[in-house]
């Protein structure tokens, strides 16, 4: 993503660049996304069915229902928790600084937030794994390798 946002910049640039308009970049990135889709959807080699049976559906609502509990875990920990702790960890380094008291209690807020999610997501892999077997999936697949990838099995 960087890259290609610093090539546009430089495909914009009047001076070093292409000058080209926005609208003119925005065209050829959807066309590059274009072909680059039909190439994956009509050259890649299809992936095998797996020969097991499906686990049944009460893996995958075991496995969903876990995942929504952890989740839920997750954001009340955090609203809980997170400010105070955000505050802990960033206070002594905004006293310091000059900030306005509304940008201070923004970047204590956007950490807490941070914290939140790094407790959360975790927390969620372990209850999809560890609930419903086979199942890992938040939604419930029921394959062996979620496309989360927080797991494979």
């Amino acid at each position: 993503m960087i890259l290609s946002a610093g090539i546009a910049l430089i495909w914009t640039d009047q001076a070093q660049g292409g000058g080209w308009t926005w609208p003119e970049v925005y065209r050829l990135m959807a066309l590059l996304m274009v072909v680059a889709a039909a190439l994956s959807a009509l050259v890649l080699p299809r992936l095998p069915r797996p020969a097991a049976a499906p686990a049944p559906a009460s893996h995958d609502l075991r496995g969903f229902l876990a995942v929504l509990a952890a989740v839920a875990v997750g954001v009340v920990s955090s609203e809980r928790f997170g400010g105070a702790l955000a505050q802990a960890l960033l206070g002594p380094w905004l006293a310091q600084g000059r900030l306005s008291a509304t940008l201070q209690q923004r970047w204590v807020d956007l950490l807490a937030l941070l914290l939140g999610i790094a407790f959360t997501l975790p927390l969620a892999a372990w209850a999809a794994r560890s609930s419903a077997g086979r199942s890992c999936c938040a939604w419930g697949c029921g394959a062996r390798s979620c496309s989360l990838a927080c797991c494979s099995w």
